[in-house]
């Protein structure tokens, strides 16, 4: 005797019938989903951070340039591994036509010895277009996941003056700090004395006089191998996001870093791609560059943002985050797994005659356990419909709560947000609803394996 009953209605009736296991089963699975958006949520944030920071904070763009060994050997060597001007120029000739670029820019970078005239530090400099570093700031993709590293958090920044007569830098707050230099040029005083000219460094009136001016002086070598020496004024505060970079960083236009260094080249080529050719593939877009580039003569090395040669800390807290990621999303998968074993475990000693009967009117093994298979299905996704519901009102209401808090290597607090997107929740309601019916059809194929007559004794 065949018998076809709708088992989505019954498995349904089942489920109004059972409200208490229906309860633990949906509210286990509905905490479970919330609480993994929510942390992969989180996780998606900071790993949105880690890349805009890269790219545009620290000037690496998409796409960074570098002559042949120029990453591992331009600091020792510049005048070798820097890139020449009709080098960049050859270099801008091929990204002229290029529809997949929004942007490029060459960057200088270099290091030395900065000081107030009686204290000196170490300095790690980066020198762009003004117009390069306006557009850099104003991306609306680096205002919407970290604004506190778009804008400058005092004075004003190169493109926002006219020409000046001496060098003007940017300073992390920390360095100008350490320096005793808390007065930047537009905040100078108008007829407040001279800072002497030689300074009595042991004087107790010492600190008020290196914060009459914003001016510093710059030591360092000049590409050439002669020394390089010049007097600057901090025009602003910027900040760099990390407490490693926070120490030393400074920043300036790159023709008066040039001057600075007595030199021509730069140290590499940044490129900044449209969204659309960021989504069709990075590192495919990175080979074909590189064969351009050696089609054209120039011995090049080619490095797309994530590298981990070119960013290793983007690589390594990206590899660390996707792990705590799949962690905790382990984790939640096997609580659930546990409560909904139970839950059928529960079901067994409450519709153990029920089972019984069936088997006996007609009823296969499988038809049963199919049975339990789709209320399951029933339950939990009314319940992934619960925890998606639960996770996005937490996230909107941590996003508009513009909750802070400090996190490990990065520099001052940052944003406790919530990134929930419909693909990272699509793959965890897949991931419970798996781990849900396989826990479901285990514990059930171990029931039925018992007879219809032991079903009924243990009801």
């Amino acid at each position: 005797m065949r018998i076809e009953p709708s088992l989505w209605r019954l498995a349904a009736k089942n489920l109004a019938r059972n409200p208490r296991r229906a309860w633990a089963t949906g509210v286990s699975v509905a905490l479970g989903i919330a609480g993994v958006l929510i942390v992969s949520g989180f996780i998606r944030h900071l790993e949105l951070w880690l890349e805009v920071s890269h790219i545009y904070t620290q000037h690496h763009g998409h796409i960074s340039v570098y002559k042949r060994g120029g990453l591992d050997h331009f600091a020792s060597k510049p005048a070798k591994y820097g890139f020449t001007r009709d080098e960049q120029s050859r270099l801008a000739a091929a990204l002229r036509t290029d529809a997949a670029v929004e942007r490029h820019g060459f960057i200088l970078s270099g290091n030395g010895l900065v000081s107030n005239g009686c204290r000196t530090l170490s300095f790690v400099a980066l020198g762009c277009a003004p117009e390069l570093e306006q557009w850099i700031r104003s991306r609306p993709e680096l205002r919407a996941v970290a604004p506190s590293l778009s804008g400058i958090r005092r004075g004003r920044g190169p493109w926002e003056r006219s020409a000046s007569p001496g060098m003007l830098v940017g300073m992390t707050e920390f360095l100008t700090t350490r320096l005793g230099k808390t007065r930047l040029l537009s905040e100078s005083t108008p007829g407040a004395p001279e800072v002497p000219g030689v300074l009595d460094c042991d004087s107790p009136k010492i600190v008020d006089e290196l914060a009459r001016d914003s001016n510093v002086q710059l030591l360092s070598s000049a590409h050439d191998g002669s020394l390089a020496v010049a007097d600057a004024d901090i025009a602003y505060h910027f900040t760099t996001g990390y407490e490693e970079l926070e120490t030393d960083a400074v920043q300036t236009t790159l023709a008066a870093l040039q001057d600075f260094y007595a030199t021509e080249r730069v140290t590499y080529l940044a490129v900044f791609l449209r969204s659309s050719a960021q989504r069709s593939g990075l590192h495919e877009y990175a080979r074909a560059l590189q064969a351009r580039f050696t089609a054209a003569g120039l011995d090049v090395e080619v490095y797309p943002f994530d590298d981990p040669r070119l960013s290793p800390t983007l690589a390594g807290g990206s590899q660390f985050l996707g792990a705590l990621g799949n962690a905790s999303l382990a984790i939640m998968l096997l609580l659930v797994g546990i409560t909904l074993s139970n839950s059928v475990a529960l079901a067994a000693s409450e519709l153990s005659r029920e089972f019984a009967v069936l088997r006996a009117v007609g009823y296969r093994s499988n038809q049963v356990v199919d049975l339990q298979v789709r209320e399951t299905i029933l339950a939990v996704s009314i319940a992934c419909i619960g925890g998606i519901g639960l996770a996005t009102a937490a996230a909107l209401a941590l996003n508009a709560a513009h909750v802070e808090t400090r996190l490990p290597g990065l520099w001052g607090t940052q944003p406790l947000c919530i990134e929930v997107d419909a693909l990272t929740s699509a793959g965890i309601v897949v991931a419970f609803m798996l781990v849900s019916v396989a826990a479901c059809y285990w514990a059930s194929w171990r029931l039925m394996r018992r007879p219809p007559l032991e079903l009924l004794a243990a009801s």
